[in-house]
Formats: C-alpha cells, sequence, structure tokens
C-alpha cells in the first residue's frame, strides 16, 4: 500500500492519463532536465523549452500543489510540488483548451415550453 502522499497523487493521475504519463517520461528522460527537481529549474524549464505558463493551480487533500502549466500551441504539463521534497512532473499532453468560466459553473437547466 503507498503511504507516500506524493506517490498516492502520482499514480492517481497515472491512472487517468497513462498514455500521456509513458509519453511524457520519454520526452523528459530525453532531454536535460529530470523528472523531478528544484520547482524553479522545472518552471523555467517549462517555460523558455516548452513555452507553457501557469493556467491554474490547486491543493490535493494532503497538501501538494498542483499546478497545470500550458502554451497557445495546445501543449499542457502538470506538475505536483509536495509540501517538502522536490516537484515532479506528473504527466503532460496537447490540445488544451482553456473553457469559459460559464461554462464551468454548475448552472439550472432550462425547462423546456409548451408549444
Amino acid at each position: 500500500m503507498l503511504t507516500n502522499p506524493v506517490a498516492r497523487t502520482v499514480l492517481a493521475i497515472s491512472v487517468v492519463a497513462f498514455p500521456l504519463q509513458v509519453r511524457g517520461q520519454a520526452l523528459w528522460q530525453d532531454t536535460a532536465i529530470s523528472e523531478c527537481g528544484d520547482r524553479a529549474h522545472i518552471v523555467q524549464y517549462v517555460r523558455q523549452v516548452l513555452g507553457e505558463v501557469l493556467v491554474a493551480r490547486g491543493r490535493t487533500f494532503e497538501g501538494e500543489v498542483v499546478e497545470m502549466f500550458a502554451s497557445p500551441s495546445g501543449s499542457w504539463s502538470a506538475v505536483i510540488t509536495p509540501l517538502q521534497g522536490p516537484s515532479c512532473f506528473a504527466t503532460h499532453g496537447d490540445n488544451w483548451e482553456t473553457l469559459p468560466r460559464s461554462v464551468a459553473r454548475l448552472s439550472k437547466p432550462s425547462r423546456p415550453t409548451s408549444p
């Protein structure tokens, strides 16, 4: 059983996005950056090499910060930073789409009018 919160979070993301996670590992292994390291170094790589900027951020129940970076071309990366320890690439992909807030909000469905 996984007791490390970072390992549990990475595992959860990997199960959902397994094909992207495998592709992401191959990309990062072929470059000068490792999958985990100092957050400033990872953010610099994401910005300068991948052309991505921070578009969303949230905190897990275990306290890790999950950050989503995306580029105008549609590439995106997810980075997880625990309270203590290195930041890690979780996964990456393409076809990122930012939804307008009105789409993200729950709204009451409209009732059809009778003719």
